[in-house]
């Protein structure tokens, strides 16, 4: 018995603690007299090379070959055009939820402003293992709008794009990957710790109201039964052929039946399967494109956070770690 009391004096401490944590939020946010604002920040990496280069030559070159590499330099840059075509460079380090998506939809609005699509390009570097189908799904939508808009678009991995990530990365004109790159995942999996056996056996009754039969078809407390697994299977079955008509229609000539089967693969593997096109790393793409004319901008929008704002985070990020931990101290097994 004091087992049981001791769990429920845990889940009671939880609910009390998310409870007063969601009071402290909102408290915090109507506490707000402005709307923050946030920067698009640009780097030219292309200059950024140059200053390296620059840095090294005295130390390899001779005083006079040093005089007459950077007359060379210069004469070859006065001769560009002032309209060089435009690499423009974003990056998506994914999380469960695809925070990040907060940011590339505003480093995407900038460059269709500004982009030409007869020029110039833009480069995704993706690194995400995937989350949330809604949130990668819009994700998706935000790098199908240069696509659409005409804008070539290049996605690179460089360590993972599996699941989610994938599902980003299909949209692309080229998809390139590094060759031990995590490539794949096509499926769908949800895991719920159920623990309505453990209530029974402590005489612990649940009760769960719902209006529509599929409303929650299978429950944290609540007993699970054959119907309601059978409509959750179905969902996720559902979830996942949307899936892989999206990455068909993205991608045609992929054999879908031979990657749709939740497996993933290193980047040669992927080549062959076509679920990548060329073996190649992020920062060779970039050099590449240095060399053939292009300035290559990296855009980072970052939001200039109010402290209220830090705080509420802080505060929603520690208790969503200790969430975590405290479920995967009652299940081994984790979503």
């Amino acid at each position: 018995m004091e087992s049981l009391f001791s769990f429920i004096i845990q889940i009671l401490g939880l609910f009390i603690i998310l409870g007063l944590v969601g009071a402290l939020l909102v408290f915090l946010l109507n506490k707000r007299k402005t709307l923050s604002r946030g920067e698009l920040e640009i780097e030219s990496l292309d200059q950024r090379d140059l200053e390296w280069k620059y840095s090294l030559w005295p130390m390899l070159l001779s005083k006079s070959n040093y005089k007459t590499a950077i007359k060379k330099l210069t004469k070859k840059n006065e001769s560009l055009s002032e309209d060089k075509k435009t690499l423009f460079v974003i990056k998506f380090n994914g999380d469960l939820h695809a925070s990040e998506v907060l940011h590339i939809r505003h480093e995407i609005s900038a460059i269709l402003q500004t982009a030409n699509p007869q020029s110039d390009q833009v480069l995704c570097l993706i690194e995400s293992g995937g989350g949330h189908v809604s949130d990668y799904g819009l994700a998706s939508s935000q790098l199908k709008r240069l696509v659409d808009a005409k804008i070539y678009l290049t996605v690179s991995v460089d360590t993972i794009a599996a699941s989610g990530g994938y599902l980003m990365a299909c949209v692309a004109n080229q998809i390139l990957s590094a060759p031990f790159a995590t490539i794949g995942s096509i499926g769908v999996i949800a895991g719920v710790p159920n623990f309505n056996r453990l209530l029974k056996k402590y005489d612990v009754d649940y009760k769960e109201y719902t209006a529509g039969e599929f409303k929650k078809t299978i429950s944290l407390f609540g007993e699970i039964n054959q119907k309601g697994e059978t409509k959750f299977i179905e969902q996720l079955e559902h979830t996942h052929e949307f899936f892989k008509e999206y990455v068909k229609s993205m991608r045609p000539s992929i054999n879908l039946e031979q990657v749709a089967t939740g497996e993933y693969w290193y980047g040669a593997k992927a080549k062959e399967l076509g679920l990548v096109d060329e073996l190649l790393t992020s920062d060779q793409f970039i050099t590449d494109k240095i060399n053939q004319g292009y300035q290559v901008l990296l855009l980072t929008y970052t939001e200039k956070q109010a402290l209220s704002d830090k705080i509420a985070k802080s505060f929603s990020m520690s208790i969503y770690q200790q969430l975590n931990k405290f479920l995967a101290r009652l299940n081994q097994n984790t979503y």
